[in-house]
This record gives C-alpha cells, sequence and structure tokens, in this order.
C-alpha cells in the first residue's frame, strides 16, 4: 500500500492573511527612522560646524514623519492626504516668515564647497550671498521637513533605487565636503540594505527582520565605534581608486611625479618612453610633472587656491591681452628684433610608454600643430583624450644657449611698440603673482638654505646667473651624484637628509634642494620632471627619430627671469656646462644648426602620419572624450540639486523673472524704461490699497499714501510722477538724478510692503510674475485660436 506524504504548509502567507497591518507601518517606519537619521546626521555635518539647531531640525523631521505617517494611513482621499502632508509645511513657512529658504540653501552649500577648499587646497568659488541666522534656520528646517516626510514615501511606495541613489548623495557630499561621518554612513547603509531584503514583498517574515536587525547593528556599531580616522581610509581608498583609474586611462607613469621617496624610479625603466623628430639640433626639455608647493618629501602641483581670491581671473584677464604663461618664452623671442627672432622648430613626439596624461613640450612652446591639448593654469599641458595622445607635433621658438645665459632685452625696460607695451603691462601683473606665489618656502627649510648655500655668498655680481653658480658649487662641493638610492630613514626630509648626512642623491634631489635654495634667496622657482634630449643626441641620431628611454628622464629647476619667463636650469652635475664653456658661447653667435634630416622628404610624411589608432576611435568619441570629466562631475552635483531644491521652484521662477525683466529693463530705450517703471509703481500701490494712474489725481494718491504711510514724505509721489510724465509725455530725457529720485522712490514702496503687508499679500507680493505669466499664456494662446479661426473663415469663403 503507497504511503500517503504529507502534505508541507507554505509558511510566507500574503500580509492580509498572516500579519497585521500594523506590522507593515512599523517596518516601514523603522526603515525610514534609519534613513532619516543617517541622513540628518550628513545634513549637521555638512555644515562644517555646530549650527545649534540640531534638536529643533530633529524635531521638525519627526512631525514631518508623523505626518507623513498619518497621511499613508487615514488619507483615503487625495483631499484629506494632502491637508495632512500640507499642515507641517504650512506651520513650518510661518514659523520661517515664508522667506530665506534660497538664501540658506546658497549658504549651505557654500559651506560644502568650504570644506572641499580647505581639505584640497581648492580654489572653488563661493556665492555671493550674506546670509543670516534666519536663513539658515529656514533652510534646515525644510531640509528636516522634506526628509521626514520624503522617505517615508520612497520606504513606502518601495523606492529602492531612489533611496539609494539618495544615500549616494549624501555620502558623495561628505566627501566633498569632508565631513565623513561613519556613523551617519553606518545609518544610510543599514536602511538601503533593510530596502533590498525586503525587495517588493508585501509581507514581512521572521528571516527578513534578523537579517536586516543583524546588517543593522553590525554597519551601526561599525560607524560607532570608529573615529575620524576613518575618514583618512575613505579618503585613502578614493585616491588609490583614482589612481587606478588615472592609470587605466593614460598608462603607468615611471616618472617619480615630486615624490622624492621614489626618486629612484626616474630612470629605473629601460622601456621606449619617447620619439622625438625635431627641424633643429639643440638642447630640449620635454616638461611633464611640475610641482609648485613642497612638503614633507613630496612635490605638490600648485594648489587651486593659489589662483582663486585676488588672483581670481587674472588667466582671462592676461588672455585678453594676448599674453599666455606657457607660451611666454616663445612671445618674447618673436617680439625682439627681427634679424634676432630665431626660426620657429616643429617637433613631432610619440608617446610609446611614457604616462599619455601629459604633453611633453619645452618652455618655449607656442603652439599645437597637430593634436588637443589644454592648459593646466600656467604650469604645463595636458592632454584632452580620454586615454591621452599617442601622437601629436608642436612647434617650438627658441635659441641654442642654455637659460642661464638669458638676459632680457632692453625693450621690456622700455617697450617702443604697442605689442611690445601690451606685452610689457601683462607679464608685470603675472611677474606680481610669480613672486607671491613661487618664492613660498617652509621656515626650517629655509634656515637650512640660508646656511646652506647663502651665509657665504657674495653679492657683487648678484642675479640668478650668479646665484645658481652659487648653488652649483655648494651642491658639488658638498654632494654626490648617483643612481643607487639610498634608504631614506624613517621620519626624516628628503631634502634635508640630502643635504646634511645622505649627502648622494640624483636628479630629482639635485633639483628638488636647487627649487628650494631658489626660493630661499628670493628667486621664483620650480620643480619639473620630464625627458633631456640633448643636441648631441640629435645630430648623432642618422634616422632623424630619436628614442627616449627611461635613462633620458631627468628632473630640473624652472626659475622665472623677469621679463623672458620660465626658464629651465641644471645642477645635476653631467647636465650643464662649465664656466669656460658657458663664456664661449656668450662670445659666439646664437645659431642654430638645422636637423640633417630635414633633407628626407620622409620626414613631413612621417610627421602627419598618425599612427595612434586615435582616429580609428571616430569624432563622436572624440567629443565625448573631450568632456568626459565635466560630464560626470556634472552629473553629481545635478544630483545633489535635484534631491535638494524640490521645494524652489517659485523661488527659481522669481529670479528667473527678475533677472529677464532686468535684462529688458537694459535693452531698452528711457522713455520704455520708464513706462515700464510706472506699470510696477502701479502694481505696487494696488498691492499697498491704493489706485494710481499716471496723470490721474495725482494730488490726492500723493496725499493717501502720506496718510497711510507716514514714512513716505508728502510730495514725493507728486514728484516722481511729473518726472515720469516729463519723459512719457514731453518727450525729454532724463538726468541721472531723476531716475535715482524715481528708484529711490520704488524702493521705498517695495519696503513698505515688505513690513506692512499680511502672509497673503506678501506672497502676492512676491510670486506676482506667476499670475502674469499665466496671463500672458492666455492671451497667446486666445490669439491663436483667434487666427486660426479667421483662417477657417478665409478658406470658407
Amino acid at each position: 500500500m503507497k504511503q500517503k506524504t504529507k502534505e508541507i504548509q507554505i509558511q510566507n502567507i500574503p500580509l492580509q492573511e498572516q500579519n497585521k497591518e500594523y506590522q507593515l507601518i512599523l517596518w516601514d517606519i523603522c526603515l525610514a527612522l534609519v534613513l532619516m537619521t543617517g541622513s540628518l546626521i550628513s545634513f549637521v555635518e555638512s555644515w562644517g560646524q555646530k549650527t545649534g539647531m540640531e534638536i529643533l531640525i530633529a524635531v521638525t523631521a519627526g512631525i514631518g514623519l508623523l505626518g507623513s505617517v498619518l497621511a499613508q494611513q487615514y488619507g483615503k482621499k487625495t483631499s484629506i492626504k494632502g491637508i495632512l502632508y500640507g499642515i507641517p509645511w504650512l506651520l513650518l513657512l510661518i514659523v520661517t516668515g515664508f522667506h530665506g529658504y534660497l538664501t540658506g540653501f546658497l549658504s549651505w552649500i557654500n559651506a560644502i564647497i568650504t570644506g572641499w577648499n580647505l581639505s584640497q587646497e581648492g580654489g572653488v568659488a563661493l556665492f555671493n550671498v550674506q546670509p543670516t541666522e534666519q536663513n539658515v534656520q529656514a533652510f534646515s528646517l525644510v531640509m528636516a521637513l522634506v526628509l521626514g516626510e520624503g522617505i517615508l514615501v520612497l520606504v513606502k511606495k518601495k523606492q529602492r533605487i531612489v533611496c539609494m541613489v539618495m544615500v549616494t548623495v549624501w555620502i558623495v557630499i561628505q566627501l566633498v565636503g569632508a565631513t565623513y561621518n561613519p556613523v551617519a554612513c553606518g545609518f544610510l547603509l543599514a536602511g538601503l540594505c533593510g530596502m533590498w531584503i525586503a525587495g517588493r514583498k508585501t509581507w514581512i517574515t521572521k528571516s527578513m527582520v534578523v537579517w536586516a536587525l543583524g546588517i543593522a547593528v553590525l554597519l551601526c556599531a561599525a560607524g560607532m565605534s570608529s573615529d575620524r580616522a576613518g575618514m583618512e581610509t575613505v579618503m585613502d581608498f578614493r585616491e588609490q581608486v583614482e589612481e587606478k583609474m588615472h592609470e587605466i586611462r593614460y598608462g603607468k607613469d615611471t616618472l617619480p611625479e615630486g615624490d622624492l621617496y621614489q626618486a629612484g624610479k626616474l630612470h629605473a625603466s629601460t622601456e621606449v618612453m619617447l620619439e622625438v623628430q625635431g627641424q633643429q639640433e639643440k638642447n630640449l626639455y620635454l616638461r611633464g610633472f611640475v610641482g609648485g608647493s613642497y612638503q614633507n618629501g613630496q612635490w605638490e602641483e600648485m594648489s587651486d587656491a593659489a589662483y582663486s581670491g585676488k588672483n581670481a581671473g587674472m588667466f582671462t584677464w592676461l588672455k585678453a591681452r594676448s599674453f599666455d604663461p606657457l607660451t611666454q618664452v616663445a612671445a618674447y623671442n618673436q617680439l625682439g628684433e627681427e634679424q634676432d627672432v630665431p626660426e620657429g622648430n616643429q617637433v613631432q613626439v610619440k608617446v610609446k610608454n611614457a604616462s599619455r596624461y601629459y604633453v611633453y613640450a619645452p618652455v618655449s612652446y607656442v603652439r599645437m600643430i597637430n593634436g588637443s591639448v589644454k592648459e593646466e593654469k600656467d604650469s604645463r599641458l595636458a592632454s584632452r583624450g580620454l586615454f591621452g595622445s599617442r601622437s601629436y607635433r608642436w612647434e617650438e621658438i627658441s635659441g641654442s644657449r642654455p637659460g642661464e645665459l638669458t638676459v632680457a632685452d632692453n625693450w621690456v625696460e622700455d617697450p617702443d611698440t604697442d605689442r611690445r607695451q601690451e606685452y610689457q603691462e601683462a607679464e608685470a601683473v603675472y611677474r606680481e603673482f610669480v613672486y607671491h606665489t613661487y618664492t613660498t618656502i617652509d621656515s626650517d627649510m629655509q634656515r637650512l638654505m640660508q646656511r646652506i648655500f647663502w651665509d657665504d655668498y657674495e653679492t657683487d655680481s648678484d642675479g640668478i646667473y650668479s646665484a645658481l653658480n652659487q648653488i652649483r658649487q655648494c651642491l658639488s662641493g658638498e654632494t654626490t651624484y648617483t643612481e643607487m638610492m639610498p634608504q631614506i630613514p624613517e621620519g626624516e626630509d628628503p631634502i634635508r637628509w640630502f643635504l646634511t648626512e645622505g649627502k648622494q642623491g640624483n636628479d630629482v634631489y639635485y633639483a628638488a634642494a636647487a627649487t628650494e635654495a631658489f626660493r630661499a634667496y628670493g628667486i621664483p622657482a620650480r620643480y619639473v620632471e620630464g625627458y633631456y634630449l640633448s643636441a648631441d643626441q640629435i645630430q648623432k641620431e642618422e634616422s632623424g627619430t630619436n628614442t627616449l628611454t627611461g635613462a633620458d628622464a631627468h628632473a630640473w629647476v624652472e626659475v622665472y627671469f623677469d621679463g623672458v619667463g620660465w626658464l629651465p636650469l641644471d645642477t645635476t652635475p653631467g647636465y650643464y656646462y662649465d664656466a669656460v664653456s658657458l663664456q664661449q658661447m656668450i662670445s659666439a653667435p646664437d645659431q642654430v644648426n638645422k636637423n640633417a634630416v630635414l633633407e628626407d622628404p620622409s620626414f613631413e610624411a612621417n610627421q602627419a602620419t598618425d599612427t595612434t589608432g586615435s582616429r580609428r576611435n571616430g569624432d563622436a568619441l572624440k567629443r565625448v572624450a573631450v568632456r568626459m570629466e565635466a560630464v560626470i562631475l556634472g552629473g553629481v552635483t545635478l544630483l545633489i540639486i535635484l534631491a535638494l531644491v524640490l521645494l524652489g521652484v517659485l523661488e527659481i521662477g522669481r529670479i528667473w523673472d527678475y533677472e529677464s525683466m532686468h535684462r529688458k529693463y537694459e535693452r531698452v530705450d528711457q522713455k520704455e524704461k520708464i513706462h515700464m517703471m510706472s506699470e510696477k509703481m502701479e502694481k505696487l500701490l494696488g498691492f499697498l490699497g491704493i489706485s494710481m494712474s499716471l496723470g490721474w489725481k495725482t494730488d490726492e494718491v500723493d496725499e493717501k499714501i502720506h496718510e497711510k504711510y507716514p514714512g513716505v514724505e508728502a510730495g514725493s509721489y507728486l514728484r516722481v510722477c511729473r518726472i515720469m510724465e516729463k519723459s512719457l509725455y514731453g518727450q525729454m530725457e532724463l538726468e541721472a538724478y531723476e531716475m535715482r529720485t524715481i528708484d529711490s522712490f520704488m524702493e521705498k514702496l517695495q519696503e513698505i510692503g515688505k513690513e506692512t503687508l499680511d502672509r497673503k499679500g506678501r506672497i502676492l507680493l512676491r510670486y506676482g510674475y506667476v499670475a502674469r505669466i499665466i496671463g500672458k499664456i492666455r492671451r497667446k494662446t486666445g490669439q491663436k485660436r483667434k487666427n486660426k479661426k479667421n483662417d477657417r473663415k478665409e478658406l470658407t469663403k
């Protein structure tokens, strides 16, 4: 006899059969509370300082959550639900006085930007706002109410993707503003995990609750047990990700990039880095990395903060005067006497195993012939391509003498042409920035450099050439060049150790020490890494193509020569001429030899050939690549704005309307301006309960205004009307003081409206543009219908 199989009961029964409704409501509330807590902590921390409103913000968010719960449960009808959602907003608007939200929002963005600038030494501009405590409070309460009501709606509707975006936005804000809070991240991630565990189920199970509760406890406990050191861990992780992405895009860089602890990397690789074809036989310093500030053994590119503040807009001003720091040397050479101007030298560069991020070009660079580049401030060129550039051709203009023999021509002091005069004026502005920025040095390093290089220095023949010789003599007398880099003791500054204890180093140490020595003496200098191609190498290469390997990598100093620009100087033994050779160069004419390969017609053809395969990517990919970084940053910014400006539509519309009216006001003639002001005055007085029309019962209206609002002097309205009538009816041009009189009266009416109108009147006054826009739309629609109707009549006839 067949045994009957026992039927197994299904444990997961739909909510309406297993769970009571309040259990699911409680589940949603718990998830919303966790997400809201993380969001509120993130928001409070993002201000960067205590606002003193933490309790009030929490209470407001709690009220919003309560209102949302009641609306979800008892708001079966749309009207009732709207009332339950709207009551907290009505109370909030009354408490905050219907204003200050936009200013508070902009001040919050400023706080995030300030955090970024302080942590990253950035120079991102702030919004020009002067927030009050009331503005900050108004916006904070609005944000708290948005989070309180909105998060429960998202949880209730199972909007997991939206919640994930919200969590991402808050974490991004923490990272951008340097306010990373592990507790906030713990709550945010815990709430998000709870939503994903639940999925779109309409019932709850014990395992679901256990898993969600366990993950929440672990994440929140981990956050609470972490200190601010967690921020450093996150930032380190972010930097590692950035470095990896940089390597994927541009290839691995074998240069130390300013890290003196990695100086041994400079010549470590034997791979081919660059292939270079040039038209002239001369020394070329092809710069890549440029270090502007030094700290703890690391040269960094000059921070954005150096270009902000009083220097903001400097490069735009210089560009308007045809002055570019990256082409300054070439511009100076071109402005010389016609017989002394060097001939242009076109150079083709093919990048093999060097980093494709840099565009390797000398200080005498004048223009890019084939390739797409962008300028990084005043220091270097970078590739615009998504994966960098593998081949490009540029032109440079320079002589053959080393930089230390450069002396500015007399015309720099006394320009005799308009072009020279414009160059001198722009150069003076940039020179002031250079001396302020590129002479910065740590006080301890200043004392060390003074003792080693400058205490015994004779200043009889003072100048860059003399100072350079002093640095070279001190370095050659106290240190030894070596490729075998010794281990630097932990905690030791590499430059200090090189000069005082180690006494051995390669190009990186010589260039770094020389840069600091120049700065200590008040001469602007910066540290540079790249590749060095000598005139002898070009002359000996029969094929015309010079192959540069890791052995040709080099580090040197760029010093600013007044009136001329940045020029490369070398202090590394074996890379500079002795005093006798330099004296011979001074007496000999500056003549540049042609490259013998020019006799081969295949040279030009080789330069014009693009072997990189970049063209195969197509023009569409190039256009996308050019703005990829901007799109990514813009996308993040857009997400933040969309998450925070839900209630700013009316304010944005008001600003847009004001700006459009202002632009229209600026374009029209004076008569039309008076007409627009007359209409505005009629509306303002209408809000104040006084009817007026220009030229109608002027004396009576003036008396009513003064009687109802004593702050307005008797006769003010009468005087303004006469001025307007003088323009509109008398066809007379008004003086500047007459226009100021009208403006002053209009401002007075607006102030009275803000002070005396009730809530409704203030709302109508502030957002009256909505009615005007709707009226315009209706009129246009009506006119279109009328035109169509007339057209149909004509067709019928």
